[in-house]
């Protein structure tokens, strides 16, 4: 059991809803020795955007799907453009 959940029904919060992130493997920028580099940066800033919609729509407690389809414009749609990126559906 996660630490959040243990605590949150340790006091006695079953109504409070818990949860947890799942986040993609960010991977390794192309060149070894590097710190970073553009496609490093794009994945990171697109599971960053995806982490930050997720997380809005919980604390709004909105219970539709946070995850848009995707568009050109869509954090998903950064991530699954990038080679050997693949989402779960």
């Amino acid at each position: 059991m996660f630490r959040s959940n243990r605590l949150r029904l340790g006091l006695g919060l079953t109504a409070l809803p818990g949860g947890h992130l799942h986040t993609p493997v960010l991977g390794q920028p192309t060149a070894p020795e590097a710190l970073t580099d553009p496609d490093f940066e794009a994945r990171r800033q697109a599971i960053a955007a995806e982490v930050v919609l997720l997380a809005t729509a919980a604390a709004a407690g909105d219970r539709t799907p946070a995850t848009p389809p995707p568009t050109a414009d869509s954090p998903r749609a950064a991530m699954e453009s990038l080679p050997g990126t693949v989402l779960p559906g």
